[in-house]
């Protein structure tokens, strides 16, 4: 099982290679714990230039119950890439 500090430190490699795969930088953003009443999730990430990288833990929903439970957790990821038309003057973007 990894602890928060071994996920922190794994973002922080992530970063470093992700920088060098993309050419562009990349930095952690940081790792977030958000605790509330009836849910809570650790989310972070890395922000570069050219996209985010976000995740998020959470509780997973039990739809019988109606209710929110641990474990399981639930991972959800996303990628999220800026591009723009070289052809097109700044700062008009296109992701076509």
């Amino acid at each position: 099982m990894h602890t928060l500090l071994q996920i922190d430190d794994r973002l922080n490699v992530l970063a470093q290679e992700a920088s060098q795969h993309v050419g562009s930088p990349y930095k952690h953003a940081g790792l977030g714990l958000f605790a509330g009443e009836k849910h809570s999730e650790i989310s972070g990430g890395l922000a570069g230039s050219a996209g985010d990288i976000e995740f998020e833990i959470g509780y997973t929903f039990d739809e019988g119950s109606r209710n929110w439970r641990v474990p399981p957790w639930t991972v959800d990821s996303r990628i999220i890439i800026y591009c723009a038309d070289r052809n097109l003057p700044a700062p008009t973007i296109s992701c076509a």
